[in-house]
């Protein structure tokens, strides 16, 4: 029986750079899953955010699927405008004097939209509350705006084509708010996909105990209005039966990431060997916050006191943007790895996987965190480079990499070990001229199997 699925997917084509991850996975399952007829729900391209680029040149549609762009309201912007109206014309009023001037000598006028303070500036409580409002007209995330447009379209559509199953996956979360409510407003099944925690994610900053709080609140109406949760990792599983212990723990089922061969065996990257006289290391992904490379440098530059003629033919490059608390050229210099480290910056995803087929060690760095695999491993694992991560010893990560033997992982602290390390990958790189690893599990992440699995959910669900 051919099922009806929507995507509530806000990144989607052209969306691109730092939305590339959430992107490929819905892409990936429109193009693999088998019996379905297809509809997306995503954004206008126009009103993405200025943080994603719009360069994603994938092909539409990805395997007969039905795009529906909607627009966004966004109640933040639209009070900033009427702030804005309103007192450029009190300013205008004040210059010409129709306002009169002030009645009090010791009030003082500001730039800022509270207008007149009364002797020194308002600061802490005031402020404090300014952030709070903000925080709650912009919630649950850079999406909010396309929330309401989203849920009107959303269950219009439902409705007119008689869809079986929503697919919701985030983040952003604002896509799970739009599942949730249109799984209350139709009656159609729902299957909410957490990419990432939500309530407990380490990469995203905590605004105050009652915004905590809301997050809280809505993470668990998502989850119990949900007929199934997927998660990407077991770890991330064990974690959602654990904080919501009263639901079936059947409800929730891992359905990990994967690679799409037909993606990655792009012309003239799957042949693309690292020169022989090189011995090259990339990391493709964004640095910042707790994805600090420091302990990669920290260990090319002990490498080098031990062997200075590694140093010769030894690069480190970064395919991605930068956004660290210091200057990353500067750390560079310091360490004296000005001539082995090349920061290339963004790159058209094509491109990038040219430089990740080319490299002989692909690097992952993800420390202090316990239930998240980065998505990059998968495409990491096709191309058989060995690995190098960065992590937790005790998370999905390393478990993942023990399990399925795919890589090497050091803790932030072990900076000798790593040393060592690429120490012994340089001499085997000089003695082979090539580096490879072969992953014996790697099928198993092939897309086609994970669709599969989705799509035992997907009928599961609706019997």
């Amino acid at each position: 029986m051919s099922r009806k699925i929507l995507f509530i997917a806000y990144l989607f084509p052209p969306a691109g750079g730092k939305a590339l991850p959430g992107v490929q996975r819905t892409i990936k399952f429109i193009r693999h899953l088998p019996s379905v007829k297809k509809y997306v729900l995503t954004l206008k391209p126009n009103l993405y955010p200025e943080f994603f680029s719009v360069d994603n040149a994938f092909q539409l549609p990805v395997n007969g699927e039905y795009t529906i762009r909607v627009g966004e309201f966004d109640v933040f912007k639209f009070l900033l405008k009427i702030r804005t109206f309103l007192f450029k014309g009190k300013k205008n009023r004040n210059e010409t004097g129709d306002a009169g001037n002030l009645a009090n000598p010791d009030e003082k006028k500001t730039n800022s939209p509270e207008g007149v303070i009364k002797g020194k500036p308002r600061a802490g409580v005031w402020a404090r509350f300014k952030d709070f409002i903000s925080d709650i007209l912009t919630f649950p995330d850079y999406a909010h705006g396309w929330l309401f447009p989203a849920i009107v379209k959303g269950a219009r559509l439902i409705r007119k084509n008689k869809i079986d199953v929503i697919f919701a996956t985030g983040m952003p979360w604002t896509s799970l708010l739009v599942g949730a409510a249109l799984k209350k407003m139709t009656g159609a099944k729902l299957i909410i996909d957490f990419r990432d925690p939500w309530a407990t994610n380490p990469f995203t900053p905590e605004k105050g105990a009652i915004m905590k709080n809301i997050k809280v609140r809505c993470e668990r109406m998502v989850v119990e209005a949900a007929d199934c949760v997927t998660l990407n990792t077991p770890e991330l599983t064990s974690e959602f039966r654990e904080r919501y212990s009263h639901l079936p723990p059947e409800k929730f089922k891992t359905l990990y990431n994967g690679y799409d061969p037909e993606m990655l065996t792009i012309e003239d990257v799957v042949n693309t060997k690292a020169p022989s006289d090189k011995l090259i290391l990339s990391h493709v992904g964004y640095l910042y916050g707790l994805r600090d490379p420091s302990a990669v440098l920290e260990a090319l530059a002990e490498a080098g006191k031990k062997d200075p003629a590694l140093m010769s033919h030894l690069v480190f490059q970064q395919i991605g943007y930068t956004n660290l608390d210091y200057d990353l050229k500067v750390r560079v210099d310091s360490l004296g790895l000005s001539e082995n480290f090349v920061d290339l910056g963004a790159l058209p995803y094509a491109e990038a996987l040219q430089h990740m087929a080319s490299s002989d060690l692909l690097v992952i760095i993800q420390p202090q965190t316990t239930t998240q695999i980065p998505s990059k491993i998968y495409e990491y694992i096709f191309y058989n480079k060995p690995i190098i991560a960065i992590g937790s010893k005790e998370s999905a990560l390393a478990n993942f990499i023990k399990n399925f033997g795919f890589g090497d992982i050091f803790l932030e602290s072990e900076v000798y070990e790593l040393a060592q390390y690429l120490l012994l990958k340089g001499k085997e790189k000089e003695q082979t001229g090539q580096l490879i690893s072969s992953y014996d599990n790697r099928e198993l992440f092939d897309i086609k199997n994970i669709s599969k699995k989705l799509m035992n959910i997907i009928d599961e669900v609706c019997r």
